[in-house]
């Protein structure tokens, strides 16, 4: 089966939240994981808290339908987008600078600005020490995921996670999907139109998704809610800017250094956040100096 630049995206998205969900949950639980692979050098470590890691590898497949619905291939843009995520309190979320052109899309996700029950105020702190607080991430179908942290001004490939029984009940449904309008609303000051999304043949109230196109940015879908199993997923897109994306928002900066491994990286963030902490413990200062 051959994707769009579109379907391809949203697949891949889809296949990664799902295969990193399985492999945070196998390393949890001391269980196989399902996936055939595991997620990308470690990187659903600093997620782990704030990805409903429990049900998404199941949700996955009908996440990758929706998606491919929200993320068109034929417009570029930037904007500033929430990831929603289920929690306990209402308005948990993820703010992340979004740009995207041909296929391709690059995340910034800000997590020191985070909203979520499951990411309390020391998480944040432990995050900022190991300066993992802002995380870059390049999606390029069929290439490896290119992830960087700026304020280690490092980078790294990581191979896309292998989760091929995931990715086939995927294919079943990316790019099926069925779009019925159900009304008109307003959605962050931009007049919407509505649409259900379904999956033609199947009739199963558990797995439901609206999108938001907005009118006045030539029916761009700014907001989209996937429910699954009672957890609603979703994104919103604010200070949209359609046009050409600057190519120099899809790589690296020159002047960041490349790392052997997204685990590396994370470990160079771990290394620096307790050397910082050492600053207070007087042996440990002097055992690190003596290195």
């Amino acid at each position: 089966m051959i994707f769009n630049p579109r379907t391809r995206v949203a697949l891949w998205l889809a296949t990664f939240i799902g295969a990193s969900a399985a492999s945070s949950q196998s390393r949890d639980t001391g269980e196989a994981t399902p996936a055939e692979g595991s997620a990308p050098g470690g990187l659903a470590g600093p997620l782990s808290g704030l990805l409903p890691i429990d049900d998404l590898q199941r949700q996955a497949p009908f996440l990758a339908a929706a998606l491919s619905e929200f993320f068109p291939d034929s417009r570029d843009y930037t904007a500033q987008a929430q990831l929603l995520l289920p929690g306990q309190e209402r308005g948990d979320s993820i703010p992340i600078g979004l740009a995207v052109s041909g296929g391709r899309m690059r995340w910034q996700l800000n997590l020191d600005r985070a909203r979520s029950s499951r990411l309390p105020d020391e998480r944040i702190a432990m995050l900022k020490a190991m300066q993992l607080d802002s995380i870059v991430v390049w999606l390029k179908p069929d290439e490896d995921l290119t992830v960087a942290l700026p304020r280690l001004k490092a980078w790294a490939k990581s191979p896309v996670p292998k989760a091929k029984g995931l990715q086939d009940n995927a294919q079943d449904k990316v790019g099926g999907m069925k779009k019925t309008a159900v009304g008109k609303e307003t959605i962050d000051g931009r007049p919407c139109i509505k649409y259900m999304l379904t999956v033609p043949g199947e009739n199963d109230p558990a797995q439901v998704a609206l999108t938001w196109e907005a009118t006045n940015l030539q029916n761009l879908p700014v907001k989209i809610l996937v429910k699954t199993d009672g957890k609603v997923h979703g994104f919103l897109l604010r200070n949209v800017r359609l046009g050409k994306v600057d190519e120099q928002f899809f790589k690296p900066p020159a002047d960041y250094t490349r790392r052997e491994s997204v685990a590396a990286l994370l470990q160079e963030g771990l290394l620096r956040g307790l050397a910082r902490s050492a600053q207070g413990l007087p042996g440990l200062r002097q055992l690190l100096s003596a290195e």
